[in-house]
C-alpha cells in the first residue's frame, strides 16, 4: 500500500505535468481554440503611392476581439505605422508591416508594402498637333510626366509610321516622306498613359488670312474663316486664340462669341506657329439709351404687321415707338368714316382682299380678317383702326409714328387723324410722317391751329423722287422737324447738311437680326448718331 505521503506527492507531480502540457501547446495551432489575427483589406503584396496614407483593417477570433493590435514597420523611415493601423507612404521602397495581438505575438499577421509614386499623365512639348515638317528636317520634343517627383519617369517614344517620320528614345523627330503620321510618348512606368501629335511631311504654311465681320452683338456668335497659302499646304488648319476671354471667345472652329462690350483681338496660328493672322472684334452692346427704336408696322416679325398684335409686342418689347400706316375709310351713306391701319393699297397681301385700302367703308373693313404675316395662325388678327392703335400706344408709352400712307387722304381725314391723336393726349410727342411733303405740312399746321401744338414731323425721302440732297433742303425750307431716310441713302454730306439744318435723322429699315443687320444699324448710329432707327426686330439689349 502507498503511504498518504506518497500519494500527495504523486498529485503534486500529475497537477505539475499537466500544466507544463498546457504551456507547451501554442494556441495558434489548437485546433479546439481556433485564434488568429488576420488582415482583412491588404494582400500579402501592396502598393502605397508616396505620400498617401492607407488603414490596415483586419478581423481576430473573438476571444481577442477586444485586444489592441501591436503594429510594426520593418522600416519607418520608408513607411511607418501608426497604433490605429494607418500606414503612412513616405520614401520610395518596400517595408514589411506586422500586426499581432498584444500580449500575444504568436497571433500575427504580415504584408509587404512597396512605395512609389506612379505617373498620371503625359505631356509633349515643342510641337502642336498637325505640326509641319519639310522633308529631311528634324525636330527635337521633350515628354515629360506629372508628377514630376514619380518613381519612374522616363518615356517611350514611338511613330506610327517610320517610313514617313521616325524619332528615336530622345525624342527627335525626322521627316522621311510626305504623309502624316502620329508620335506617341508613353510612360514606361503606366504604359496607358500617353500623350499623341499628328505630324505632317510636306508644304508648310507661307501666309494666313482671316475673314468675318468684326461686329459682334453681345450675347451672339459669328464665325470667322481662316484661309491659309499656298493651296497645297499640307496643313491647313489654325490654331485660334482671343485676347480678352472676358469681352469675346474662339472655339477650335473660329466661332467667335460675343459675351460683353468691348474689343478682343482673335488670333489665327498656323499649326507649325511660324505664321499668324490678328483679326479685332467689336462687342457690340446697343441699349435704348443710344438712340430711339421704332418698331416698323408693330413688331412685324412676330406678329402680322400692322395689327393689333405687333403693336402690343413692341410695347412689351420696350420699343420707344412704333410705326403705322393710315388710311381713310370710304365713306357710308350718311358721310361717316373712320382711319384705319395697313400698308398696301389694297387688303389682298393681309386679307386675300382685293378692295382697295381706301374701297371700303368702315363696317366692311371689320369683317375682314388677318390671314397673312409672322404667326398669323397664332393670332386672330382683323384690320386694326387707329382709335386700337393710340390706345396701345398709351398703355405702353409708346410714341406714336403714324405715317400718312393714303396719298388721296382729305383733309377732313387729316384733320381726324391730328384730333384722334390730341384727344388721346398723344400729339405733343407724336411723329407724323410721309412721303407726301405737303400732306405731313398740312397736317402740322391743323395742329398749330387748332390745339398750338407742334408735333414733331418727319419728310420720307426717297431717291426715286429725286435727289435726297434736294428732298432734305425741301424738308428744311418746310420747317419740319426732321427727315426719314434709307440706310443705304445716307452719306457724309447728307449727314453734315441736316446737323447743319438742325434736322433730326431716321435711319430704316433695319429688317433682319442677323449679324450684317446688326453690325450696319451698330455702324451707322456710332457714325450718323441718328435721333431714331426703325427695325422690325428687336434690336436692342
Amino acid at each position: 500500500m502507498t503511504s498518504i505521503k506518497g500519494k500527495k506527492f504523486l498529485a503534486v507531480i500529475l497537477a505539475a505535468a499537466v500544466c507544463v502540457c498546457m504551456l507547451a501547446v501554442p494556441e495558434t495551432v489548437s485546433a479546439k481554440s481556433k485564434s488568429y489575427l488576420r488582415f482583412t483589406n491588404v494582400s500579402a503584396h501592396k502598393t502605397v503611392q508616396r505620400g498617401k496614407s492607407f488603414k490596415v483593417k483586419y478581423n481576430t477570433s473573438k476571444k481577442y476581439r477586444h485586444y489592441k493590435i501591436k503594429w510594426r514597420s520593418s522600416d519607418t523611415k520608408t513607411a511607418s505605422i501608426s497604433s490605429n493601423g494607418t500606414i503612412k507612404a513616405k520614401k520610395d521602397g518596400t517595408v514589411t508591416i506586422t500586426g499581432s495581438v498584444k500580449n500575444h505575438s504568436s497571433l500575427n499577421d504580415k504584408c509587404t508594402i512597396t512605395v512609389r509614386k506612379s505617373v498620371s499623365k503625359v505631356s509633349i512639348s515643342g510641337i502642336y498637333s498637325g505640326y509641319v515638317l519639310n522633308i529631311g528636317e528634324t525636330k527635337k520634343l521633350k515628354g515629360k510626366v506629372s508628377p514630376t517627383d514619380a518613381t519612374d519617369t522616363s518615356i517611350k517614344w514611338s511613330s506610327a509610321d517610320e517610313s514617313i517620320v521616325s524619332v528615336d528614345q530622345e525624342g527627335t523627330l525626322t521627316a522621311n516622306k510626305g504623309g502624316e503620321t502620329v508620335i506617341k510618348a508613353a510612360s514606361k512606368d503606366a504604359p496607358s498613359k500617353y500623350k499623341k501629335v499628328k505630324v505632317y511631311v510636306g508644304v508648310k504654311a507661307s501666309a494666313v488670312d482671316v475673314t468675318g465681320k468684326n461686329i459682334i452683338r453681345k450675347g451672339h456668335s459669328v464665325t470667322l474663316k481662316s484661309r491659309i497659302t499656298p493651296s497645297d499646304a499640307a496643313n491647313k488648319a489654325v490654331r485660334w486664340s482671343s485676347s480678352n476671354k472676358k469681352v469675346a471667345t474662339v472655339s477650335s472652329h473660329g466661332k467667335v462669341r460675343g459675351l460683353r462690350k468691348g474689343k478682343a483681338t482673335i488670333t489665327a496660328v498656323s499649326v507649325d506657329g511660324s505664321k499668324k493672322k490678328s483679326f479685332t472684334v467689336r462687342v457690340a452692346a446697343v441699349s435704348r439709351n443710344d438712340t430711339h427704336f421704332i418698331a416698323h408696322r408693330g413688331l412685324k416679325s412676330m406678329a402680322p404687321e400692322n395689327t393689333a398684335a405687333a403693336f402690343t409686342l413692341a410695347g412689351k418689347a420696350g420699343f420707344w415707338g412704333t410705326e403705322c400706316d393710315v388710311w381713310e375709310t370710304k365713306h357710308a351713306d350718311d358721310g361717316s368714316f373712320d382711319i384705319i391701319i395697313q400698308h398696301d393699297s389694297t387688303f389682298e397681301r393681309m386679307c386675300g382682299d382685293t378692295s382697295a385700302s381706301n374701297g371700303l367703308t368702315a363696317d366692311e373693313v371689320k369683317k375682314l380678317d388677318v390671314t397673312n404675316g409672322a404667326n398669323a395662325a397664332d393670332y386672330d388678327e382683323h384690320v386694326c383702326f387707329f382709335s386700337r392703335y393710340l390706345r396701345i400706344c398709351k398703355k405702353y408709352d409708346m410714341v406714336p409714328v403714324v405715317e400718312i400712307k393714303d396719298l388721296n387722304m382729305s383733309d377732313e381725314a387729316l384733320h381726324k387723324v391730328v384730333d384722334m391723336l390730341y384727344h388721346n393726349g398723344l400729339l405733343k410727342k407724336a411723329n407724323i410722317i410721309s412721303f407726301d411733303l405737303d400732306k405731313v405740312t398740312r397736317a402740322r399746321e391743323y395742329a398749330v391751329s387748332q390745339y398750338n401744338i407742334t408735333p414733331d414731323t418727319f419728310y420720307i425721302i426717297d431717291s426715286k423722287n429725286g435727289s435726297v440732297s434736294w428732298q432734305a433742303e425741301r424738308a428744311s425750307s418746310a420747317g419740319l422737324t426732321g427727315v426719314s431716310l434709307k440706310r443705304t441713302e445716307i452719306n457724309d454730306d447728307i449727314f453734315k447738311y441736316c446737323t447743319e439744318k438742325g434736322l433730326k435723322i431716321n435711319l430704316w429699315p433695319y429688317r433682319s437680326s442677323n449679324a450684317t443687320t446688326y453690325e450696319n444699324m451698330y455702324n451707322d448710329i456710332q457714325h450718323y448718331t441718328p435721333d431714331s432707327v426703325t427695325t422690325d426686330n428687336v434690336m436692342f439689349d
